[in-house]
């Protein structure tokens, strides 16, 4: 009489418990911080389509000749472009996890309720800083400069 040894290859149900246990508890460690990873990035974008929209307003002012508006509402977090006229030319969407945190109108803040930065048909701007933060209390600053009138986007160091 022959025997026949049948080894079964494969995994327990433990095993299988065991390792879904350890993916479970890996990802409740790491999601927090890729949530908030992912809020930075989302405040950068819309920093960085804030800078052109800055951008935007300054060669609208050059190549037609007048002066375009940012227009900045802080209470009801909303941003938009107009013409000299206040006439919209372009909505900026802001978020409920991204607010205008600060408005610096050279160098001093403004604490009115509705301000303009003025961009020229000299190529020059107003100088300012717009100051958004996300709810995890990241913050990014979009800066224009007076005499060229473009815009940048600024991290501060200790969030790089």
């Amino acid at each position: 009489m022959m025997r026949v040894c049948l080894r079964q290859r494969g995994f327990t149900l433990i095993e299988l418990i065991v390792v879904i246990v350890i993916i479970a508890v890996a990802s409740a460690l790491v999601m927090p911080s890729m949530r908030s990873g992912l809020s930075g990035v989302r405040l950068e974008a819309k920093g960085r389509d804030l800078a052109t929209l800055c951008r935007f307003a300054r060669t609208l002012a050059v190549g037609e000749q007048r002066v375009y508006r940012i227009r900045i509402e802080k209470e009801k977090n909303s941003i938009f472009l107009t013409d000299a006229y206040h006439e919209k030319v372009r909505s900026f969407d802001l978020t409920r996890e991204i607010m205008l945190e600060a408005f610096k109108y050279e160098g001093e803040e403004s604490r009115e309720p509705i301000v303009f930065l003025n961009f020229y048909p000299n190529g020059r701007a107003d100088e300012a800083e717009l100051v958004l933060k996300n709810k995890q209390g990241r913050e990014v600053i979009v800066k224009t400069d007076v005499l060229t009138g473009t815009a940048k986007l600024v991290i501060p160091r200790e969030q790089q």
